[in-house]
């Protein structure tokens, strides 16, 4: 029998299965994993997601009733006197999929989603005889 993605939230980070705004995260995240791509690994790919999302709100405050600042990427520079801060991804000239994969390395949830969609994505290879 298959889990939902509750159950492995659950199961995988059981601090994040109480928070009231999971529902909303679970559909949000739905619009960014494709069921065709990973089929039965689905809900696991949607639930990973899900704990990358709140687990990077966390990182930027946020708590289980609300959402954190929003703060997302690396520190770009930082100013001292009258403090002084940016954000974002400090990754220049590099294609989306790096990108992407940047994006989820930022959490051991994330890391592991990549991990499962590297395993469900049969890539073209070339092959030299």
């Amino acid at each position: 029998m298959a889990l939902t993605t509750k159950q492995i939230i659950a199961s995988k980070s059981p601090s994040f299965a109480s928070d009231t705004r999971l529902d909303d995260f679970i559909e949000l995240a739905a619009h960014t994993v494709s069921s065709t791509a990973f089929g039965d690994k689905y809900n696991y790919a949607l639930a990973l997601v899900v704990l990358h999302m709140l687990t990077l709100d966390g990182m930027s405050g946020g708590g289980s009733t609300a959402s954190g600042s929003g703060v997302a990427g690396g520190i770009k520079s930082e100013k001292e006197g009258d403090l002084s801060r940016s954000y974002g991804n400090t990754l220049q000239g590099i294609n989306d999929a790096t990108l992407s994969d940047s994006y989820f390395a930022q959490t051991q949830f994330g890391s592991e989603y990549l991990y499962l969609k590297r395993t469900c994505f049969m890539l073209p290879r070339t092959r030299i005889v």
